[in-house]
């Protein structure tokens, strides 16, 4: 494995930075970043195995510069 692979984040602690987010990277013990499928204006979404079920998901990265500055974007994420 590369470099990347063996980083991980602690998921629910901190806000993970965007830099942070890469393929490989495991994110709170519970899934390993694939591949990044897209990026909007509030957030990126990124393929992931989830480690416990043995199967690919979905992975929503809100921005947290963006929400931070928008408290009304988190409640249109939650929708």
């Amino acid at each position: 494995m590369n470099d990347v692979s063996a980083r991980h984040v602690e998921g629910g602690r901190a806000p993970i930075e965007a830099a942070e987010l890469a393929e490989g990277v495991l994110i709170g013990d519970k899934l390993r970043l694939l591949r990044k499928l897209g990026v909007g204006g509030m957030s990126s979404v990124w393929a992931a195995e989830h480690l416990t079920l043995s199967s690919e998901v979905a992975v929503k990265f809100v921005s947290f510069e963006r929400a931070a500055s928008e408290p009304s974007m988190i409640a249109r994420f939650m929708r």
